[in-house]
């Protein structure tokens, strides 16, 4: 369409952006970034020059797992690369000849062994080069867009994102206060980004603060004075059955608030329809210097899913219900609020607000999604069914709804359902429904990556080894730089007998998907079960570098040690401990969130033994630019290959109801 469109209109600037990024989706980076210049040349718009930088940014990562993309070893590969026994020579070698040549192999094997370890170390090297070069040139791009358009909010969000993605804080920050200095459009969104890349730093307390900050910016004041009340510094969750009772009279009171600005809004409707309500982008009022009503239900929504996951449920309803008031038919609120609900056990509450966020916004995938997973933990088995096939009429391509119905059918180990779900998910969610299909992420791609590690993981637990594989290595071809899928397939060639072919694997993640402590647990258990304790301790010290608030390696790491008697390494893990969790209790309640959310990152999508729970997954802002939202499915285990359903940067507690934050 966009070739059609240009043969007619060569001269469009927006057609050649928009082929530019189809081009991008597509993994054709040459065309693609001259598509871009050839719409900058004609008009240099902040769009294109922002579809541009983050092109050269993808650019760059996609060199840097280009290496891990392929395949680690076909299966015949696997067999072969099984220890043999040695020949005997034609002329009858000596058992001492036998033996000597044996060692003449392992010798060899050792030094192809140092070869590869060098050639990938170079490779590793180059490619992180080629990621910084293309970092700077999306830094140039990003400022080039400044310039030809300083009021772009969503340049601002983006440029700070990717600064945040390079692990540069202080560069993040300061771009993001350029744009609040700019008084650029989208105000909101450039402040939410300002909270939410505190609340990425473990900056609890700040970020709370420039969430209500932003809202009350946002909102003229009005949320924070609705009852005037000085909100309570959220602590622990309620932990006695008198706090718990306290949580559920407040969160009554906040239910009853909702209902009646729900009555109040309707009845506004009926006799101001000609009245302009609508929210402004114009962001700051010049005369009066003061920020204009803007939207505000993804900061109000942000700093609901906050106090969720700090487990203050009580604070969280009211949140919501304050937000609610505001926004009463805001479906991303009429959800959150329902998890507070369902976290609270109030099931009644949860189900009518969950019925009102599907009335308020029926094509709301997540929300259809969220109520299934909540009545297949209340073990309305049917209900849940019902809830997905409505979700899914009305939302077809929407792949982690596909997926929630088919992990459903797997906790009742009902196979051949759950096949049907997947393959439709794929069908539907822009993956053809080809499981061999090697192209890159397009539409619903991460949908697709999700389906086919649930597919293959289903595969495993029915013991078809050689379809898990073929599936599992799909989704890798999707999306080299997926963490989770690399553990499950190390873990499907390991227990698969395949021991070689698994540390190949795990190497491949690890160049993949640097960051993703879980690689490094389950290459360091390997290593670990193999006797090999020196490799096990350096694997769980890179791992900790990598990702240092992935508590499981902590655990991990300690029980090896405790078990080989290492008390130097013992002591060395408690210090490293003690300097990242420090005794202040401000700190401590930053790091327990930052805690949660990596451990969100790195959940693995489990399906080996029966699952013991239901929960609820994933809770992200609703802003247009975070990309996140809630996702749903069956829980159970931390074992790679065994237990039930985690989302990719989701939540997944076994056994009980879970939210989490997708930044």
């Amino acid at each position: 369409l966009c070739e059609e469109g240009l043969a007619r209109f060569p001269g469009e600037f927006s057609l050649h952006q928009t082929l530019g990024t189809v081009l991008t989706r597509q993994r054709r980076f040459t065309e693609a970034r001259a598509a871009f210049a050839r719409s900058v040349a004609l008009q240099p718009t902040a769009p294109a020059y922002v579809a541009w930088a983050l092109m050269e940014e993808l650019y760059g990562r996609a060199d840097l797992a280009q290496e891990a993309a392929s395949p680690a070893a076909s299966p015949r590969e696997h067999k072969g690369a099984r220890d043999q026994p040695a020949p005997a020579g034609a002329s009858g070698q000596s058992a001492v000849g036998a033996a000597l040549g044996s060692g003449g192999r392992r010798r060899a094997q050792r030094r192809l062994s140092v070869a590869e370890e060098a050639a990938r170390a170079v490779e590793a090297t180059a490619a992180k080069a080629r990621a910084a070069r293309g970092a700077e040139e999306a830094r140039r791009l990003f400022e080039l867009g400044a310039r030809a358009d300083p009021t772009h909010g969503p340049l601002y969000n983006a440029y700070g994102a990717m600064e945040a993605r390079l692990r540069q804080p202080e560069a993040a920050r300061a771009v993001l206060r350029r744009g609040v200095a700019a008084k650029c459009s989208d105000m909101a969104h450039v402040w939410h980004g300002m909270a939410s890349l505190e609340l990425e730093l473990g900056n609890i307390r700040e970020a709370r603060r420039l969430f209500n900050e932003g809202i009350d910016r946002f909102t003229g004041g009005a949320f924070s004075a609705q009852d005037g009340e000085q909100e309570e510094a959220p602590g622990a969750s309620p932990s006695s059955k008198q706090e718990k009772q306290a949580g559920a009279l407040e969160s009554a009171k906040a239910f009853e608030a909702v209902k009646a600005a729900e009555a109040k809004a309707k009845a506004e409707a009926t006799t101001d329809q000609g009245r302009n309500t609508g929210s402004t982008s114009e962001g700051v009022d010049a005369k009066r210097g003061r920020y204009q009503p803007e939207d505000a239900t993804f900061l109000v929504h942000s700093l609901g899913m906050l106090e969720i996951d700090l487990k203050d449920y009580s604070a969280a309803s009211r949140i919501f219900a304050k937000g609610l008031v505001l926004y009463p038919k805001d479906s991303h609120l009429l959800l959150g609020a329902a998890l507070a609900e369902a976290h609270l056990d109030e099931a009644h509450r949860a189900r009518e607000l969950f019925r009102r966020a599907v009335v308020a916004d029926t094509k709301h995938a997540h929300a259809w999604q969220a109520w299934g997973v909540f009545e297949s933990k209340h073990k309305n088995l049917a209900t849940a069914r019902t809830l997905f096939e409505s979700g899914i009429k009305e939302c077809p391509d929407h792949g982690a709804l596909w997926q929630a119905y088919g992990m459903l059918e797997v906790s009742v180990d009902a196979f051949d359902r759950a096949r049907r779900c997947f393959a439709m998910g794929l069908s539907r969610s822009g993956g053809g429904g080809q499981v061999g299909n090697q192209g890159r992420l397009g539409i619903g791609g991460h949908s697709n990556v999700q389906l086919l590690q649930a597919w293959a993981c289903l595969e495993m637990r029915a013991g078809d080894v050689t379809r898990a594989r073929e599936l599992i290595q799909s989704a890798i071809a999707r999306d080299p730089r997926h963490g989770p899928c690399w553990a499950a397939y190390a873990v499907i060639e390991d227990r698969s007998g395949n021991t070689a072919a698994s540390r190949r694997i795990f190497e491949q993640g690890i160049l993949a998907a640097p960051h993703h402590g879980p690689l490094y647990r389950s290459y360091a258990e390997l290593e670990m079960r193999a006797g090999n304790y020196n490799a096990a301790r350096e694997l769980f010290r890179r791992g900790l570098k990598a990702d240092p608030f992935h508590a499981q390696l902590f655990h991990s790491f300690a029980e090896m040690e405790g078990r080989v008697g290492n008390i130097a390494g013992l002591k060395e893990l408690d210090d490293l401990a003690r300097a990242l969790f420090s005794e202040d209790a401000g700190k401590r309640e930053a790091q327990r969130v930052l805690a949660e959310k990596h451990r969100q990152r790195n959940q693995q999508l489990t399906v080996g033994r029966r699952p013991t729970g239901v929960v609820l997954v994933g809770g992200g802002s609703s802003a247009p630019s975070s990309g996140g939202g809630l996702e749903g499915g069956l829980g159970g285990g931390d074992d790679l290959l065994g237990g039930g359903l985690g989302m990719d940067e989701t939540d997944a507690l076994g056994g009980g109801l879970g939210v989490g934050l997708d930044l």
